[in-house]
């Protein structure tokens, strides 16, 4: 799975669980693979797009937002 198409799942994910969170592991096991599921949350997390708080990892408001505005 390429990084583009991880970040994709996970940040779909995300915005699924919203207002909760998703595990890392919960999120590894969807991409179907560990490392590039943290490669993902960390670029999401870079980008603002995402928020971590342990191990728990979150859709931004901004993308929630952006999700609601359909943009």
């Amino acid at each position: 799975m390429s990084g583009a198409v991880a970040e994709r799942v996970v940040i779909g994910a995300l915005l699924e669980a919203h207002p909760g969170g998703l595990s890392r592991a919960e999120l590894a096991r969807l991409v179907a693979n560990r490392v590039a599921a943290e490669d993902a949350v960390a670029a999401l997390v870079r980008d603002g797009v995402a928020n971590v708080a342990g191990e728990l990892v979150f859709a931004s408001r901004a993308a929630v937002r952006t999700d609601q505005l359909q943009i």
